[in-house]
């Protein structure tokens, strides 16, 4: 059964890059695992880090629904290779009316090729397509800066949530001084709370300009703390 993983964000906190870098890490972990990312983010920001000479997309799948080619090797077609199989999201001017039918069936592709399935949701994403995520994933993680108006946005947005969902508050973007005042200020059951995630310019720098993903470099407090994330919460 695919376990289904969703990073989300009610506020700009770098959740996009986050979720591409744990996905990645995780089929290093996990190499005989079929790991999978798919965005249902129109608005794409990690895909123009990775120029290639077509820009595929899942939403080129349609034309096939309902037709005997209709089968997970379809993926195959529109998948962006980065050691992990990326489904990139139509852009802002090409993102699908939700249908609830359409949506489903390519879940369920995606269910039958990949034992994991990262989703990347955001607060651009269509209403309805956000409701359809999050009532598919099993796991989510709320990724937040560590400012308040992010962690009361975090929980504004968290009463909504169903209660099956397992829920978990990852602290992004922190300063290696403050990783231990920030873990204790919210190690609080009402947040949920996962771990933090330091920042790394440099690192951020090379996954920007050379599209170099910041947990393929061996040792790095970033790469350690994502692979606590992965261990810890999504494989516990």
């Amino acid at each position: 059964m695919t376990q289904i993983i969703t990073f989300f964000s009610p506020k700009t906190s770098g959740a996009s890059s986050l979720i591409l870098n744990a996905a990645c890490l995780h089929q290093t972990l996990c190499p005989t695992k079929r790991i999978g990312l798919i965005e249902f983010s129109p608005m794409c920001s990690q895909q123009v880090l990775f120029p290639t000479e077509t820009n595929h997309s899942w939403e080129e799948l349609w034309p096939f629904y309902e037709t005997e080619e209709w089968n997970s090797d379809l993926l195959s077609r529109v998948k962006f290779d980065l050691g992990v199989e990326i489904l990139w999201s139509p852009t802002m001017g090409n993102f699908p009316v939700f249908e609830a039918s359409k949506a489903m069936a390519l879940l369920d592709l995606a269910k039958q090729r990949y034992d994991f399935l990262y989703v990347d949701l955001s607060q651009s994403t269509p209403k309805e397509w956000q409701n359809f995520a999050l009532e598919s994933t099993s796991q989510l993680v709320g990724v937040m800066c560590p400012d308040p108006l992010g962690v009361s946005a975090w929980q504004h947005w968290q009463k909504n949530l169903k209660s099956s969902i397992q829920q978990g508050l990852v602290i992004n973007q922190v300063l290696p001084k403050d990783a231990s005042a920030l873990t204790a200020k919210f190690t609080k059951p009402e947040l949920s709370f996962t771990t933090t995630v330091p920042t790394d310019v440099k690192l951020m720098w090379q996954q920007n300009y050379l599209q170099f993903p910041a947990v393929w470099h061996k040792r790095s407090a970033y790469k350690k703390a994502v692979e606590i994330l992965i261990a810890n919460w999504i494989l516990k």
